[in-house]
């Protein structure tokens, strides 16, 4: 269980990653949105298309594993659900958040607020230092 809520961690903290290059590509344009657009709360049921990429899963895994150790097949298959739908429970909490408050945009401190919402608090806080260490380098021009 811990494994895989830090394979979860890993992909909320990609997504902050793809939300700051929207940002960016957006103050180019010289707009202010920022973030991903809300969703439509019904979502249908998983299929492959709502899948997290599983080469990008099987990386992860990799590295948190010994160097000799093998993956099977099923073991990624069944990672890659687990860790798309814990995503989308993620996505869901965040986007209740923000029909309430009436933002189409949601956005990385949403997706942390949701991360405690579901009670994952000890989740949170790497999650959210791992965003300020992102935004930190990023603005020095690192990535």
């Amino acid at each position: 269980m811990c494994f895989c809520l830090n394979l979860v961690i890993l992909q909320l903290a990609n997504q902050l990653e793809i939300n700051d290059s929207l940002r960016n590509k957006d103050n180019d344009d010289n707009n202010n949105n920022i973030g991903v657009e809300i969703q439509q709360q019904n979502l249908p049921p998983t299929n492959d298309d709502n899948l997290l990429p599983i080469t990008k899963l099987t990386k992860i895994m990799e590295r948190a594993l010994p160097q000799h150790a093998q993956i099977s097949d099923d073991a990624k298959e069944a990672m890659q659900l687990c860790v798309s739908e814990f995503a989308r429970i993620i996505m869901n909490e965040a986007n209740k958040r923000c029909k309430i408050e009436r933002r189409m945009i949601v956005n990385s401190e949403d997706l942390i607020r949701a991360v405690k919402m579901l009670k994952f608090e000890h989740y949170a806080k790497p999650l959210f230092n791992f965003y300020q260490n992102y935004r930190s380098g990023s603005s020095s021009g690192q990535r």
